[in-house]
């Protein structure tokens, strides 16, 4: 007798974002953070992040560690619980401990498309007042540093401290993941 799959009749569920059924698995009420520190207890050497283009795993352990190091800097650069981090980047371990280093710190993560070009960040950035944005300083081909730069010209002549942007009143920090240390 051929298996057959399992169907569901959807037809009048359209008031609802998502399909409920009941899984084999209960629902766990805790926030990302806190799955992600149960995880490195529960398997600290176990691979959690393979990322094979940067030629870069993270086990657990270190991926709590990494994330606790950075959602601690975001919170030294003075944010708050609540606030919101756009992470305009590509799918990277960089991404990745960004993302559980907001969940870590209390702040909201804000996954923006990586080919946005200047006024669809501005846009983004604006619609969810992002107090912080992480950005690799190039990807494929594009400039995120030129266009940062060009969104939020103060960039170039900040000193230490908070930005004050005229575009983006929200925006107080701009974060690249770069390896260099001579960009203004």
């Amino acid at each position: 007798m051929p298996r057959r799959c399992q169907t569901y009749d959807i037809r009048g569920m359209n008031s609802s974002s998502y399909f409920h059924r009941v899984g084999a698995m209960p629902l766990q009420h805790a926030p990302l953070g806190a799955a992600l520190a149960a995880a490195a207890r529960r398997w600290p050497a176990r691979p959690a992040v393979v990322a094979r283009e940067e030629q870069v795993t993270l086990t657990y352990e270190q991926l709590l560690e990494q994330a606790d190091r950075l959602g601690g800097a975001l919170r030294a650069l003075g944010l708050s619980a609540g606030d919101r981090l756009g992470l305009w980047a590509p799918n990277s371990a960089a991404w990745v401990v960004a993302m559980f280093a907001a969940a870590r710190a209390g702040l909201v993560s804000v996954a923006i498309n990586p080919q946005y070009q200047k006024n669809e960040i501005e846009y983004c950035l604006k619609k969810v007042g992002a107090k912080a944005v992480l950005a690799p300083e190039t990807y494929k081909g594009d400039d995120y540093y030129k266009i940062l730069t060009e969104l939020v010209p103060e960039m170039t002549t900040c000193t230490s401290g908070p930005l004050k942007s005229s575009k983006l009143e929200e925006l107080k920090h701009v974060i690249l993941l770069t390896d260099k240390d001579d960009l203004p």
